[in-house]
């Protein structure tokens, strides 16, 4: 049997290899594909709720860093209740203090 091997001229390289999904579902399926976490409200970083003076005392929502879920915005309804709970809080704390 007569083999030939001819040598790569010095210019060609030989191919590599440039991608393999080889074991990467087994390494996802050892500790089990979970679903993400869902929380009952969303997080409020990036959210503050303050009066604004110029809107008749009315409250104005400020987004100040990145927007939440993926509309970009929080629950509205969420957020009047979460106004109204913070400036009753305050309240009850005054009350007590006096007494």
């Amino acid at each position: 049997m007569n083999l030939i091997i001819q040598p790569l001229d010095p210019g060609e390289m030989a191919k590599s290899k440039n991608h393999t999904a080889h074991n990467q579902s087994y390494k996802a399926h050892k500790n089990g594909i979970k679903k993400p976490k869902r929380h009952r409200q969303t997080s409020t970083k990036g959210v503050s709720v303050r009066a604004d003076p110029s809107s008749d005392s009315r409250c104005a929502i400020l987004f100040l860093l990145t927007p939440i879920g993926r509309s970009g915005r929080m629950d509205p309804k969420f957020l009047r209740n979460l106004r109204y709970s913070r400036k009753h809080n305050k309240k009850s704390g005054e009350v007590e203090a006096e007494e």
